[in-house]
């Protein structure tokens, strides 16, 4: 009846479908469409290797399987859940905790929210990270009786880890939790040879699925483009180009600028290589000028540069305007001219250069750190569900005949009902700033930021006073009026906070936040905009927003009680000198969703926003299952199920 329920929300919550998003939505298209069609990755370019296959094979086969994509969506993820709840029971022996878990994980809401509603990796990447951790938990603690068995576990476990692998770069953040699980496996059969010879022999048959998933993805691209390479994000050229680039000191620090207009000026002087790159990255240019309004409209401060999250890719296409992406050979030697050029210069002191420990990230300054402890508590805030974004129901958006074929090729799943531009707009929703009174002077905006004239009238909001628990959030709701020529933005400009910006007639998440300052757009209405209602999507809807109200009451008392359970548990092990495969476990569990936290705070500081649900979401399933975890190792258990 579980899998029913969530199987008919899912189909039923419209999907936002981005195939213009060039380096994210419409890239994985374009890749899978490839696969599908036997031609590898397409013709080689600056895009082709740039993300991991994993996500785009998932797309191929769903393709293939004659299935809407929100289907084989659907069912991958209810599959990861079942593995979960199935290795819960492995470690606890209860029936009781599986089944918790299972229900909590299948009816969280975190999945069904808009921004994870999209034709985007993340959508499988959090049952991925379940699978991994249930699987390795299992082979490390509870195998399958028989080597067979727990080999082809471990086997299976292999391959889901290099599926991950390749499904998103940062897969190092799995290191620790993982490391902990093998750690803690080792100590506790260390007594016993006969287990340890099994758990090598596990580890041995995990390391080489994990190996032939990405030896494979480097063997196709060998055929196709003539180099044993993976994802060229990863290549050590590449990135070791980017780590230099940051090491080099010149002009002064700007915040969320990891390399400025001085510092790529100083390394062309010294670099030939650098140098046409250089020219294209500089302000005024069209590179320049489409990487530099993706930062600006969210860090004021980065205006006259490219900022963080942003310039990696600036980097790739001023790279491939100079011919570097002939081939990945090609690009990884010119990659490594620069390299070498700017060592070179910092060894003989032409450039001032120092070394820093943290490559992607822009230096942080005095205010960056500062506002580290805030990203931390933004990042738990999502973790534990205490204030849930509140999923807005209509998503207007714009369909072009073009984008066609990729609707057949993922056999049409249910999205937005493209809407007529060109009308009276009134948008309605609220803001919220839970540490500042401020209320924003609105403001509507069409393309290449000209501002249109609008009015706003500020409304009373007990929805949200009672939402959020927060007395002073009674006047919170909004209802901005406007004529729209084509597509407009409205923006929330508050004191001490960038601008909040959303795009309202173009298909992406209806929230935007900066800082602690949260804008959202529940409905968006007007003369031509009327759309056809759809009675599951209604239902669908509904579901969704009694799921986020019921999570919100359960989930803070389930995190807390589950990491109060593990403080008394690991005292008690430690009293009594003796390690157990529930604890481990749930201690690992903890720590991946701590590596997680760590890491999305770091990038929100000095980045990009990196606080939503669709990074979150490895952390927020994963916390589920380490509270469980946690709460089954205070209790007396059998030794855990062998079959």
């Amino acid at each position: 009846m579980a899998a029913i329920v969530r199987f008919i929300v899912v189909l039923n919550l419209p999907i936002l479908f981005l195939p213009g998003a060039g380096h994210d939505d419409g890239l994985y298209m374009r890749l899978a469409a490839n696969l599908a069609s036997g031609r590898w990755l397409g013709e080689f370019n600056q895009f082709t290797l740039m993300k991991g296959p994993g996500y785009p094979v998932f797309l191929a086969l769903s393709g293939l399987s004659g299935l809407p994509v929100s289907a084989t969506h659907a069912l991958f993820q209810f599959a990861a859940i079942v593995v979960t709840a199935w290795a819960v029971y492995r470690l606890t022996a209860s029936h009781a905790i599986a089944a918790l878990t299972f229900v909590s994980l299948t009816f969280y809401p975190v999945g069904f929210m808009p921004e994870l509603l999209r034709v985007v990796r993340d959508q499988i990447y959090w049952a991925q990270t379940l699978l991994v951790f249930s699987l390795l938990a299992v082979v490390f603690f509870a195998p399958p009786r028989g080597g067979f068995g727990a080999a082809l576990v471990a086997g299976f476990a292999g391959l889901i880890l290099g599926w991950a692998w390749l499904t998103r770069e940062e897969g190092v953040w799995l290191i620790p939790g993982l490391g902990l699980l093998a750690a803690g496996a080792i100590l506790i059969h260390r007594r016993q040879r006969r287990e340890l010879l099994a758990l090598a022999r596990n580890i041995g048959v995990t390391a080489i699925g994990f190996v032939a998933v990405n030896a494979a993805f480097m063997t196709g691209n060998h055929f196709a483009y003539g180099s044993f390479v993976g994802v060229d994000f990863k290549e050590r050229n590449f990135k070791s180009t980017l780590e230099a680039l940051e090491d080099v000191d010149a002009g002064p620090v700007i915040p969320y600028v990891p390399v400025s207009n001085t510092v790529r000026a100083e390394v062309a002087k010294v670099s030939p290589a650098f140098a046409p790159l250089s020219a294209a990255l500089a302000p005024g240019q069209l590179i320049f000028a489409r990487w530099n309004k993706a930062g600006c409209s969210i860090y004021r401060e980065t205006c006259g540069d490219i900022a963080g999250g942003w310039f990696m890719w600036a980097l790739r296409d001023a790279a491939a305007e100079s011919k570097f992406y002939r081939t990945p050979a090609a690009a990884s030697e010119n990659f490594g001219k620069i390299v070498s050029a700017i060592v070179a210069a910092c060894s003989d002191g032409r450039l001032r250069c120092h070394h820093r420990w943290l490559s992607y990230m822009p230096p942080l300054t005095a205010r960056d750190r500062a506002a580290i402890p805030g990203a931390l508590l933004a990042v738990i805030d999502r973790i534990i569900f205490f204030r849930p974004p509140m999923p807005a129901v209509v998503y207007p958006s714009f369909i072009k005949s073009s984008d066609e074929q990729y609707l057949t090729f993922l056999h049409n799943p249910r999205i937005d009902t493209p809407v007529q531009r060109s009308y009276d707009m009134t948008v309605r929703g609220w803001f919220r700033d839970p540490y500042s009174s401020d209320w924003p002077a609105f403001k509507a905006y069409a393309e290449q930021d000209v501002e249109i004239p609008s009015s706003t009238t500020r409304l009373a909001s007990p929805d949200l006073q009672q939402h959020f628990s927060d007395p002073s959030a009674d006047q919170n709701r909004y209802e901005m009026s406007f004529r729209c020529p084509n597509t407009c933005t409205i923006a929330a400009p508050t004191s001490g906070h960038q601008d909040v910006r959303i795009t309202v007639d173009r298909d992406r998440p209806m929230e935007a936040s900066s800082g602690s300052a949260v804008l959202y757009v529940d409905s968006v209405t007007g003369a031509n905009a009327s759309r056809l209602i759809n009675p599951g999507e209604t239902f669908a809807g509904r579901v969704r927003l009694w799921l986020v109200r019921i999570y919100k009451i359960l989930m803070p008392p389930l995190i807390f009680a589950g990491l109060f359970a593990a403080a008394i548990a690991i005292c008690r092990a430690v009293r009594a000198r003796a390690l157990d495969a529930v604890l481990v476990a749930a201690f690992a569990a903890w720590a991946l969703v701590a590596t997680r936290v760590v890491i999305l705070a770091l990038i929100e500081a000095s980045s990009l926003p990196a606080v939503n649900d669709l990074y979150a979401a490895p952390a927020i399933y994963l916390a589920v299952v380490a509270a469980f975890l946690s709460i089954a190792a205070l209790h007396d258990r059998p030794q855990p199920a062998r079959v």
